[in-house]
């Protein structure tokens, strides 16, 4: 699901984000590691390529019923992530797919968090569907775990 090369040069698909592409670039460039780092401050800025394969088709799933238990603090989340820019929309399908073409979508769900009263994650299912569904696999499915460490 990658923006239209023309929608990259757009301020409107721009990802927010706190760090400073700028920044990484000036500090990439004196330590003589632009050239092999180029891609950090690009991707800060418009997104990183996790190599999802291409998505030929439109296939979105509906999200978990805990989005509807828990509706308010869920609105409460949505209108919060829109306030800092973090959000954009909301659009109808056919706008989206105008935009990015395909698209797949995973299902959210909300859960309190343990041992702390009042207090929730939203997660993005990004391993939803377990198993191929018509066709469809997870967007986790594509993903090499080991190409991408953490600790």
């Amino acid at each position: 699901m990658e923006p239209k090369p023309t929608d990259l040069l757009s301020p409107n698909f721009k990802t927010s984000t706190p760090y400073h592409t700028e920044e990484w670039c000036t500090i990439l460039e004196s330590n003589n590691l632009l050239n092999k780092y180029r891609h950090i401050p690009i991707s800060l800025q418009y997104g990183f390529n996790a190599t999802i394969k291409n998505i030929a088709c439109t296939f979105t799933l509906p999200n978990d019923e805990s989005i509807s238990v828990y509706h308010d603090i869920f609105q409460q989340s949505v209108q919060h992530e829109f306030s800092m820019g973090r959000y954009k929309g909301p659009f109808m399908q056919q706008q989206v797919k105008d935009i990015l073409g395909p698209f797949q979508t995973s299902p959210l769900s909300i859960v309190p968090k343990p041992n702390k009263l009042g207090k929730y994650w939203i997660i993005q299912n990004f391993s939803s569907p377990y198993s191929n569904s018509k066709g469809f696999c997870a967007i986790n499915a594509d993903i090499i775990s080991s190409d991408f460490p953490c600790t």
